[in-house]
């Protein structure tokens, strides 16, 4: 199903109050040819005749009509319609950091064109036929697994640093994020668990698959009054979700009276499956190597209402499952699912994945595992059947190797380098939690860091 761009046009004719900006304002050169409001549209792979169906025999199909309505017409990321000043558009330059993966990036922006997810390249001109206000923001790519690269920086004394253990403090509090596997918090969510919030530029970060995450920094730019970024409009309690964290799985495990059988299940590039509401387009538009445009239908990495609007369709397909299968619960984190039955159940990955596909929800067999013992969710390794929970082995002698290196006398550390390593080391006092204490100084650090 496709629906084209022609309403966006008329709902976009009436320009809103704008941010007044002392920036010199865009033009537009020549006559610029047509082509965007023809090519874009809403395209959906779910298969909503048969999520309707699901919902409808699940007894839930009024709960989550909205997500009918989402796969339709696209989820709104709640931004508002805006302009800056007298600006026809606002599209700053791509992080330099996005040159470190250009060709993979250039590979995936090609994916997403051929799948009918972005249109385009157009010109600034082109679009500003369409849209009277337009923005990107800066591009970047996540590559998971590997720590950044980072200019070495010479690591200050804290001036004046704050006592106590500053363990508590709260990560949105202390500003301090673990690394986007291990990222644990109280498992109720406003921003995004795979992406941290930097203070600079978005940075390349490495895959065990060498696969690619384009990201865009819809946070940029910061403390300016008159440019106010895409994320500063958007109202984060309007995209709370849950998310099944550390917590709430040990405590299920530890009251948990039988042995059971665990499985993993993995979406495939679970936000690129959710479809955004044409009024949003104008606002998160995607600049390429080449200083062109591409008109972006999808839900984008880096925006504050990502989480929500995947944890919706999510939550949906959560029941679903639950309902057609005997199937003791169903945690989640972002698109990673760990399915728990009893060891008598009769229930297998096949046709579990097999129902997901008649959704139209892809699934990245490459991740999914069968039921057994133990499985690998949130970082840690979880068996029911023996009662235990512990780090992989390699990750035990990764973290031993990443303190070393910061014990090597003249080290030099980064802001961001010692914020990593915080995150990483605090997730792994969730099941070693008297070790909080030992990251007291590094917190103190962080705390009292000259910038």
């Amino acid at each position: 199903m496709t629906i084209l761009i022609a309403p966006i046009i008329r709902r976009c004719e009436e320009t809103p109050a704008p941010v007044e900006t002392q920036d010199t304002q865009a033009q537009v050169s020549g006559a610029p040819p047509t082509g965007v409001e023809e090519e874009a549209a809403i395209k959906c792979e779910m298969n909503i005749e048969e999520w309707r169906t699901s919902l409808t025999e699940a007894n839930i199909r009024d709960k989550y009509q909205d997500v009918l309505d989402g796969f339709q017409f696209g989820f709104d990321q709640g931004i508002p319609h805006h302009s800056i000043g007298s600006l026809k558009w606002l599209t700053p330059d791509n992080y330099a950091s996005a040159n470190q993966t250009k060709e993979k990036i250039e590979n995936n922006i090609q994916k997403e064109i051929s799948a009918g997810r972005m249109f385009g390249p157009f010109t600034h001109a082109q679009v500003a036929t369409v849209f009277p206000f337009f923005r990107s923001s800066p591009m970047g790519a996540v590559v998971n697994g590997r720590v950044p690269t980072r200019t070495p920086q010479i690591r200050k004394n804290p001036v004046n640093p704050r006592t106590g253990s500053g363990f508590g403090i709260g990560f949105g509090r202390s500003g301090i994020r673990s690394d986007a596997e291990n990222h644990q918090t109280s498992g109720v969510l406003t921003g995004n668990p795979r992406i941290y919030p930097a203070r600079g530029p978005l940075l390349a970060y490495h895959n065990g698959d060498g696969s690619v995450r384009p990201i865009n920094d819809l946070s940029y730019p910061r403390d300016r009054k008159n440019q106010p970024s895409v994320n500063s409009f958007v109202h984060k309690e309007d995209f709370t979700t849950t998310w099944d964290d550390f917590n709430k799985v040990s405590c299920f495990f530890r009251n948990l009276t039988e042995p059971v059988h665990l499985a993993l299940f993995d979406w495939e590039k679970a936000y690129r499956q959710i479809p955004t509401a044409m009024d949003q387009w104008p606002y998160l538009m995607v600049q390429d190597f080449n200083g062109d445009l591409l008109l972006d239908t999808r839900m984008t990495f880096g925006g504050v209402a990502g989480c929500g609007s995947f944890g919706r369709p999510a939550n949906a397909w959560k029941e679903i499952m639950l309902h057609y299968f005997d199937l003791i619960t169903i945690f989640r984190w972002v698109d990673d699912n760990l399915f728990v039955k009893s060891i008598d159940c009769q229930a297998n990955m096949d046709n579990i994945v097999k129902k997901s596909s008649e959704l139209g929800v892809l699934t990245n067999i490459t991740k999914n595992s069968p039921f057994q013992e133990e499985q690998k969710f949130i970082g840690f390794i979880w068996n029911r059947v023996e009662r235990t929970v512990r780090l992989p082995k390699d990750k035990i002698q990764r973290r031993i190797s990443q303190i070393d290196e910061f014990l090597k006398t003249g080290q030099l550390a980064t802001y961001t380098d010692i914020e990593i390593l915080v995150g990483r080391l605090n997730h792994v006092t969730y099941i070693l939690p008297q070790l909080r204490c030992y990251l007291c100084a590094l917190y103190a650090m962080l705390c009292g860091w000259v910038f």
